[in-house]
């Protein structure tokens, strides 16, 4: 809880320690199952089996390095993977994909527990 509080801190701007709070739960909030879309998940099924297995990689915070090791391919092949499948969801960056993941309720049951 200390690493969100300094993170939304340092990210925020916030100074004061009431405002912190503030937007600490603004930020909880945004994490209620009322935030979840309702429907498919867009572009996810356009993913290869290949892209899949590295976004639940990815979601369970494997580097790009190790989950080439996981996966059994070359760092090139999963940075690779990696790109066209950011491309696809229209992520650009890990916590883009998060917010994808939850938002469409695709988070690993590793992550989700």
């Amino acid at each position: 809880m200390a690493l969100v509080f300094e993170s939304i801190v340092q990210r925020r701007g916030v100074g004061r320690a009431e405002d912190a709070r503030s937007a600490l739960t603004s930020t909880a909030a945004c994490a209620c199952c009322s935030c979840r879309a309702a429907g498919p998940a867009p572009y996810f099924n356009e993913l290869s089996p290949r892209e899949r297995e590295l976004f639940d990689l990815i979601l369970m915070g494997y580097t790009t390095r190790r989950c080439a090791q996981v996966m059994r391919v070359s760092t090139k092949t999963a940075e690779n993977h990696r790109a066209r499948m950011m491309d696809k969801l229209g992520a650009r960056n890990v916590v883009e994909l998060c917010r994808y993941a939850w938002r469409y309720g695709l988070m690993p049951p590793e992550v989700g527990d």
